[in-house]
């Protein structure tokens, strides 16, 4: 047993040890690999410095460089590593990097089966995808960054899956190529490409598209993917974009440089399917009933909103706790209202006596107003109550017969009659859709 001994003004103090174990020499190698796995590859390769890790780290799965002075230590990791497997390779901004290593690095992927191949290269030096790459059966998730592609062989990429090229340079139809070589390509994203003056996505297995494009290039893309359900595009004009076939697309946020409210209607039938358009800071939503809805909405900075119900009635709750309370810059908001808000939600009516204010919300305009749904006097009711600085109600009704009946009469009433938390005079404007 260990003792020490401490001096102190009461004497001395004697403190005994038990024979401290180290825990980390009985685990086994396997668990200190995977371990190793999670460190950058730099620090991994230290540990042979330690006893007990000697060159375990050779085992690693996962090779991932991040800022290494120049590529001797690439090379060097690339010549000693025994993995039969890499799951992983990441070259992030390797000062230095040749295009042999960097060949070398795209062999040993191939070689050992690698499903996550992400190259980072220093920027403003370009090299080229190693051929190696586009032939590969084996990788799953492609990322390149400050690199150019250039391809002289055939492309198959069979198990590729999704794709992320920021910042790269083509050669004419090196796109094209990619995508026909990448049967089951689901995600593509594509950030300031260089050298595409037009593009035709001809691809049904695609489901996310993300462009995002610069604004000194004018390019032209045209989108045939069927299969397609996310469309994210940025920086853009309109006229670049052009629609064949994107009848499955149910979310779409496309941020151009200008667009007026008729775009956007036209924008709403190029998408038969859409649940929710984000154009700039104005928003389409057609919602579903309660449970089916595929949206996952977050706070936004969107100042008009377009609200539609489907053919069977869609989810107050859903409109509520997902829109209306996460839409604070909200200034219009327009309500179709040829067809129910309701559904029996068990937390409707919590919802509805819950607590939201709208502070600039101020104009609220309800088109094709058939039928006094009870969903839609509820959606009124909760509106009127929680927009404090409201000016102006627009009902524009399908026909007179419409705001003449006992129904619309008793309509008209029930509204006129709601509490408002606007102290302005709330101007009731009806109107007939002509």
């Amino acid at each position: 047993m260990n003792t020490t001994e401490l001096r102190g003004k009461k004497g001395i103090k004697k403190i005994e040890h038990g024979n401290k174990r180290d825990r980390l020499s009985e685990l086994p190698d396997e668990l200190l690999v995977h371990i190793l796995s999670f460190l950058p590859t730099t620090d991994a390769v230290r540990t042979v410095l330690l006893r007990r890790f000697g060159n375990l780290w050779t085992l690693i799965p996962t090779l991932t460089f991040e800022h290494p002075n120049d590529d001797k230590l690439v090379c060097n990791v690339l010549k000693h590593h025994k993995s039969p497997v890499i799951h992983t390779l990441e070259l992030c901004d390797v000062v230095g990097l040749s295009q042999a290593t960097l060949t070398k690095c795209a062999k040993l992927a191939s070689t050992k089966k690698t499903k996550d191949l992400f190259l980072f290269m220093e920027y403003g030096k370009l090299c080229v995808v190693p051929p190696h790459v586009f032939q590969s059966q084996h990788i799953v998730t492609l990322v390149l960054s400050n690199i150019k592609i250039g391809l002289k062989r055939p492309v198959f990429v069979g198990s590729l899956m999704r794709l992320e090229l920021v910042d790269v340079r083509f050669c004419e139809g090196a796109l094209e190529k990619v995508i026909d070589g990448s049967p089951c390509l689901k995600d593509l994203l594509i950030v300031n490409p260089i050298g595409l003056q037009g593009v035709q996505f001809t691809a049904p297995n695609i489901e996310m598209l993300m462009l995002s494009l610069h604004e000194r290039h004018v390019m032209s893309f045209t989108l045939d993917c069927p299969n397609l359900r996310i469309l994210h595009v940025e920086k853009s004009y309109m006229s670049q974009l052009q629609f064949i076939n994107v009848s499955s697309v149910y979310y779409a946020s496309i941020n151009p440089y200008g667009i007026s409210h008729r775009g956007l209607g036209q924008l709403v039938h190029a998408f038969p399917k859409i649940e929710v358009l984000i154009v700039g800071y104005e928003a389409y939503a057609q919602l579903r009933q309660c449970g089916n809805s595929k949206l996952d909405l977050e706070d936004n900075k969107w100042v008009r909103l377009s609200l539609r119900p489907r053919v069977h009635g869609s989810c107050l709750r859903n409109i509520i706790c997902k829109l209306l309370k996460a839409s604070q810059c909200l200034q219009t908001l327009i309500i179709y209202a040829n067809g129910d808000y309701f559904c029996d939600c068990n937390m409707l009516q919590r919802e509805l006596s819950s607590p939201c204010v709208l502070k600039k919300l101020k104009t609220i305009t309800i088109h094709e107003c058939e039928k006094p749904y009870k969903g839609l006097i509820q959606l009124i009711e909760f509106v009127l109550k929680s927009a404090v600085v409201l000016d102006e109600l627009v009902i524009r009704c399908s026909s007179k017969d419409t705001l003449f009946s006992t129904e619309g009469l008793e309509f008209i009433k029930q509204i006129s009659s709601f509490p408002r938390a606007s102290p302005n005079a709330v101007a009731i404007n009806i109107m007939f859709s002509t």
